[in-house]
This record gives structure tokens, sequence and C-alpha cells, in this order.
């Protein structure tokens, strides 16, 4: 094989390495664990990562990201759907983002769900999120895996359909 073809499958591979990591193809199956980590929501309850015993979203998000903003919704009607169940969903809003516009968004979008507000960058550094790219969203099985870590859009379908067979696997 010559060596510019050899240069060039290692530049491709290179390519595809950095654009998976970039769009957190790379991040969909891990076997790490969640952190120890302890919230504080917007309204003042304490979230212990270890206390839950079922499927929880850890949805990072800013106000201004209109990525974040437009899967909201489905994230919403996702807690609802399955709640009861035992689904949490726990929404992140990022350091850079004012709690006043946060607190003012949680009430007109009526988000259903805890909502931390990570003015000190603490629970992003936990999950050790790198870059800080919103939307990331983490699914933690109950056994405390991080079974999804994804940046950029879901995909709800297929985020639904990993959460059910969390929940019935329970």
């Amino acid at each position: 094989m010559s060596k510019a073809k050899k240069t060039s499958i290692v530049v491709t591979l290179l390519l595809l390495l950095i654009t998976g990591t970039l769009f957190g193809i790379d991040r969909y199956h891990t076997n790490n664990s969640a952190p120890d980590i302890q919230m504080q929501t917007a309204s003042g309850d304490i979230i212990d990562l270890r206390q839950r015993n079922a499927p929880t979203l850890v949805v990072f998000w800013a106000t201004t990201c209109a990525s974040c903003l437009k899967e909201q919704p489905a994230l919403v009607k996702l807690y609802r759907e399955l709640k009861d169940q035992g689904l949490s969903i726990i929404g992140v809003s990022m350091y850079y983002d004012p709690p006043i516009q946060v607190d003012k968004l949680v009430k007109q979008r009526n988000i259903p769900y805890p909502v931390v507000m990570d003015v000190q960058k603490k629970v992003a550094t936990a999950f050790r999120l790198k870059p800080m790219v919103t939307p990331t969203t983490i699914l933690i099985a109950p056994d405390n895996r991080i079974v999804l870590r994804k940046s950029g859009v879901l995909d709800m379908t297929a985020l639904r359909k990993q959460v059910v067979d969390l929940l019935n696997n329970n």
C-alpha cells in the first residue's frame, strides 16, 4: 500500500473519530457509572443520584439553545407518560443561564420535572461534560450505569424504547 493511501486512510479515520465525538455518536453506550452527587433544584429540593432505583434522564440544556427548547415538549410528554412507571427526568440548566431566566422559562413552559441550576458547574463537571454542548442527555439505568450519553438532538423514538426496556427490566 502506498504512503499516500495510508495517509489518506489515517486522515479519514481521524475525521470520523472527531466527527463522532463532536456529535455524540461514540457516546451512545458506555459502561460508566453515574457520579455520586447531590443536586439542589430550583425549588430547593435535594436530589441524590445514589438514592434512585429507576431510570433517570439528566438533560443539560440552556434557555438560549434552540435545539433544547425544541425537544423540551417531547421530554415533557415522555415524563408525563412514564413517570408513574418510575422514570425520572432532571433538567440541568447551564452555568451561564441567569437563574431568573431559567425560572421564567420553567414556569412559562410548565416543565413538570425538577430543574437544577448548575451556576457553579458542579453537575456538569461531575458528569464530565466536555465540551459543554447543549443539549446533552444522559440516561442512567437503575443500577447506576450510564447507558446513553448523547450530545445534540435526541431520537425520541429510540430514547423512549430504551427507557421502556429499562423500566420493564427493573
